[in-house]
C-alpha cells in the first residue's frame, strides 16, 4: 500500500513540473509576442545618418545596430526586441535630451558623454538596468532621461570616459 502512495506523490510532484516549465515557456513566448507588438504599434523607424529627421531606432531578432546621436538631438528612442543596440553621442549637447528605452529579450547599451547628468527611469521586468555613470561637478549640467522598460533584457548605462577606460585594459 505504501508505495502505490509513493507512486502517486511522485507522479504528481512529475506533473507540477511539467505545468511549471510550460509557465515559464509559456511567459517567454509572450513576452516576445507583447514586444513584437509594442514595436509595431510604435510604428519605429531608424536613425540613417546624422544629418536624418528619424529620431527611433529599433533592432529585432538577433541583429545588432549602433548609431550617433547629433549634438542637436532632444529626443531619441531606442527599441529592441531579441537584439543589441548601442548609441552614444557624437558631441556632449548644452541641452536637455529625452531618451525613450525599450529592450524585449535583448540589450540596450547608451554610452553618455562625460559632462551630462543621467536621471534613470527604467522599469525592470524580468530583465535589469545597469547605471554606472555618476553625477558631473558641474551643476548646470545638461540632464539625459532615459525612460523606458527593460523587459526580460538588459540596458548598460555609462560614461564615455568609462568605455574608453576598459577598452584600454
Amino acid at each position: 500500500m505504501n508505495s502505490e502512495v509513493l507512486e502517486t506523490v511522485k507522479s504528481k510532484a512529475t506533473k507540477k513540473r511539467i505545468v511549471t516549465v510550460l509557465k515559464v515557456v509559456g511567459a517567454f513566448f509572450t513576452a516576445i509576442a507583447g514586444g513584437t507588438a509594442l514595436l509595431v504599434r510604435r510604428g519605429t523607424k531608424f536613425i540613417k545618418e546624422r544629418g536624418s529627421d528619424q529620431n527611433t531606432m529599433s533592432c529585432t531578432m538577433a541583429s545588432c545596430g549602433s548609431c550617433v546621436v547629433a549634438k542637436e538631438r532632444k529626443v531619441a528612442a531606442l527599441y529592441t526586441l531579441c537584439g543589441c543596440i548601442n548609441v552614444s553621442w557624437d558631441e556632449a549637447p548644452d541641452h536637455a535630451v529625452d531618451l525613450d528605452v525599450c529592450s524585449v529579450v535583448g540589450v540596450a547599451s547608451v554610452t553618455v558623454p562625460a559632462n551630462m547628468r543621467v536621471i534613470c527611469d527604467v522599469k525592470a521586468v524580468g530583465g535589469m538596468v545597469n547605471n554606472r555613470t555618476e553625477d558631473p561637478a558641474d551643476e548646470n549640467a545638461p540632464v539625459l532621461t532615459i525612460t523606458g522598460k527593460a523587459i526580460l533584457g538588459m540596458i548598460t548605462i555609462r560614461s564615455a570616459e568609462a568605455t574608453v577606460a576598459d577598452e584600454e585594459e
